[in-house]
C-alpha cells in the first residue's frame, strides 16, 4: 500500500507545487521509491513542469485526466501517465474546475461522500506505488477535502512570510477538521495525520525570515521539520529551462540536496528509515553557515559536530538549546566574521564542542 500525503497552504505562491515536484524526483530518482504524483489542480502546475522536466509530450487532449478519472474511478489506471521508471503522474487540466458541477450531478455536492472520490480513484491503483504525492490548489475546496481523506499524511508548506505563516493556522485547522470527519465516519477512514511543516525561506540570512521561523517553533514545536527549503534563482528558472533529472550540474546538485534531505526525513517520519542518519543531521546543523564556509573548514566542522554527537538530539537538549538555536548561531557566527579569522572561530567552536557551556558562552568565547 502506497503512503499518501498532500503538500499544502491555504496561501498561494509559497513553493507547494516546486516542493512537491522535486520532492517526487527526489523520492523516485535517489532514494529509489515507486511515485505517483496526483495533480489535483485545474492550474496543472505541476503536470507542466514534470511533462517539461522529462520530456514527456504526450497530447493530452487525447489522455484521461484526474477529473476523467474521478468521472470514472474503475478505469483510474488509465489516466495515469509515465514520466520514468520511478514516476507517474495523473495529469489535470481546466476540466477539473467543473468537479463541483460533477458532484452535484451525481447527488452528493455538500455532502461528505463527495470527499470521497480521489479516495475511489487512489484505491484502483496505489498498489503500483510507495508513495502518492497530491498537489492542490491553495483554497479551502472540495479538491481538499479529497485530498485529505485519500491521504495518510498531510504537510504544511510556509513559506517565511507573515501571511504565510498566519495562513498555515488555517490549513491545519481545516485539514484536521477533515481528518476528523473522515476517521468518525461509517467508512472506515484512520484520518491523516500532521506529518509536519516545511519551512520554504526566501532569503537564507534574512533576519526577517528567521524571526518568521521562531514564531512558528514556538507556535508548532515538533511539527517544524529539520529539512529547510531556501527559494533560489535556479528553480526559478526551471519554469524556462527545466533540470535534466539524470544529469544534475553542480546548481541543480545543491538544490536536489535540500529535496534529498527533506525527502530522508519523510521517510523517517513515516516510518521507512529507523533513525536520522547522523550525516544528515551534521549537514542540517551547518547548513545555514555553509554559503561562508569553504569545503575544508565545513569538513573540520562537520567531523567535530559528528564526533561530539551532536546529531543526537538529547546532546543538544542537555546544554538547554535546539538544534535549530545552535544551527542559527553557526550561521551568525560565520556571517559576521572575516575570512581571515574563520579559523580562530573553527578552533573556538571545537574547543567549546568538548565543554558542557551554553551557547551564550560559546558566542562570548568567539567574540573575545
Amino acid at each position: 500500500m502506497a503512503i499518501k500525503i498532500t503538500l499544502g497552504n491555504s496561501k498561494g505562491g509559497v513553493g507547494k507545487t516546486t516542493t512537491t515536484c522535486l520532492l517526487a524526483i527526489s523520492l523516485a530518482k535517489h532514494f529509489n521509491q515507486r511515485v505517483l504524483v496526483v495533480d489535483f489542480d485545474a492550474q496543472a502546475d505541476s503536470t507542466d513542469f514534470l511533462m517539461r522536466t522529462f520530456g514527456v509530450q504526450t497530447d493530452l487532449t487525447n489522455h484521461p485526466s484526474i477529473f476523467d478519472a474521478i468521472k470514472s474511478p474503475k478505469h483510474a489506471a488509465a489516466s495515469v501517465l509515465p514520466l520514468d521508471d520511478n514516476l507517474h503522474i495523473i495529469p489535470s487540466g481546466e476540466e477539473l474546475s467543473g468537479l463541483d458541477l460533477l458532484l452535484f450531478e451525481k447527488g452528493v455536492f455538500g455532502k461528505f461522500e463527495a470527499g470521497l472520490y480521489l479516495d475511489l480513484v487512489v484505491q484502483q491503483i496505489e498498489h503500483d506505488y510507495d508513495f502518492i504525492l497530491f498537489d492542490v490548489p491553495p483554497t479551502s475546496n472540495i479538491q481538499n477535502i479529497n485530498a485529505i481523506v485519500a491521504s495518510d499524511y498531510y504537510i504544511g508548506v510556509m513559506m517565511t512570510q507573515a501571511k504565510s505563516y498566519r495562513q498555515m493556522a488555517g490549513f491545519l485547522k481545516e485539514s484536521d477538521k477533515t481528518a476528523t470527519s473522515a476517521r468518525n465516519s461509517k467508512y472506515g477512514y484512520e484520518g491523516a495525520k500532521l506529518l509536519g511543516i516545511l519551512m520554504y525561506l526566501e532569503n537564507k540570512k534574512s533576519n526577517i525570515d528567521y524571526t518568521v521561523i521562531s514564531a512558528a517553533i514556538e507556535t508548532y514545536g515538533d511539527a517544524i521539520l529539520y529539512s529547510r527549503v531556501y527559494e533560489r534563482e535556479r528553480v526559478k528558472r526551471y519554469d524556462l529551462i527545466p533540470p535534466n533529472p539524470n544529469k544534475f550540474d553542480q546548481h541543480d546538485k545543491k538544490i536536489f540536496a535540500m529535496y534529498d534531505s527533506l525527502a530522508h526525513e519523510i521517510l523517517m517520519r513515516v516510518g521507512q528509515l529507523a533513525e536520522t542518519e547522523p550525516k544528515l543531521r551534521i549537514q542540517q546543523l551547518l547548513e545555514q553557515a555553509a554559503d561562508d564556509l569553504n569545503q575544508q573548514e565545513y569538513d573540520t566542522l562537520a567531523e567535530a559536530l559528528d564526533a561530539a554527537q551532536f546529531y543526537r538530539d538529547e546532546i543538544v537538549e542537555e546544554r538547554d538549546f535546539t538544534s535549530t538555536q545552535l544551527a542559527t548561531a553557526l550561521r551568525d557566527l560565520f556571517r559576521d566574521t572575516p575570512t581571515q579569522k574563520r579559523r580562530v572561530v573553527i578552533h573556538r567552536i571545537i574547543d567549546w564542542l568538548q565543554t558542557e557551556q551554553d551557547l551564550k558562552s560559546l558566542v562570548n568565547s568567539v567574540n573575545v
